[in-house]
């Protein structure tokens, strides 16, 4: 978040705010429509059989065509992604850890310590700047002048106490170590996205 956007926006973002008007304006689908898309419904549409799932299910199985199954790894989620074949979230968990260790690591700590020093001379009192951001009252479609002022000197106790930088320091730190330890998961995970992207470029191609 920028000066000029805390100024002006708050916590509001810009790229949300556009965002939920996009998913306010949802196309709202027939009932024949939803049935071809989800195959909840008749089975066959105009002499046609509709594939299992619907166009969703179809396209899902296309994608997944030769993506062999992804390790587990523990603590991370696994989930179906209605292709029948299994995919284990290993990225994300991997990130989920990589911020943990980060917020809870003692230079960064340090670093919540002084910005909330800073805050509270500026007249705010919060734990860590992601209680500022979070802070219910900010809820509205548009920022208040008090929301205006709390992101404002928020931002100007990050640069101050330097603590985004620090904490990107730290992060990619753990992030790092975290690629290095399970490169060969990491890698085939990487090869099941290749075989999906490959697969999607041969749907549109008409493949």
């Amino acid at each position: 978040m920028s000066s000029s956007d805390a100024s002006t926006l708050g916590y509001h973002s810009r790229w949300a705010d556009a965002a939920k008007a996009k998913s306010d304006s949802t196309i709202e689908w027939s009932p024949v429509e939803a049935a071809l898309l989800t195959g909840r419904g008749p089975s066959m549409q105009e002499g046609r059989e509709i594939p299992a799932g619907g166009c969703v299910g179809e396209a899902r199985r296309r994608l997944a065509d030769g993506v062999p199954e992804l390790p587990t790894m523990e603590g991370a989620p696994v989930f179906v992604d209605g292709s029948g074949a299994s995919v284990s979230a290993i990225a994300e968990h991997l990130a989920s850890g990589s911020y943990q260790r980060m917020v809870n690591d003692s230079r960064v700590m340090k670093s919540f310590a002084e910005w909330r020093t800073c805050m509270e001379g500026k007249g705010f009192h919060y734990a860590s700047p992601q209680n500022a951001n979070d802070d219910p009252r900010w809820s509205g479609d548009v920022a208040s002048e008090e929301e205006i002022a709390t992101a404002t000197a928020d931002v100007a106790c990050k640069q101050q106490t330097d603590l985004v930088s620090t904490m990107a320091t730290v992060e990619t730190a753990y992030q790092q170590r975290e690629l290095e330890a399970n490169a060969e998961v990491l890698a085939k995970v990487k090869d099941a996205i290749d075989i999906k992207i490959k697969n999607a470029q041969s749907v549109l191609a008409g493949g």
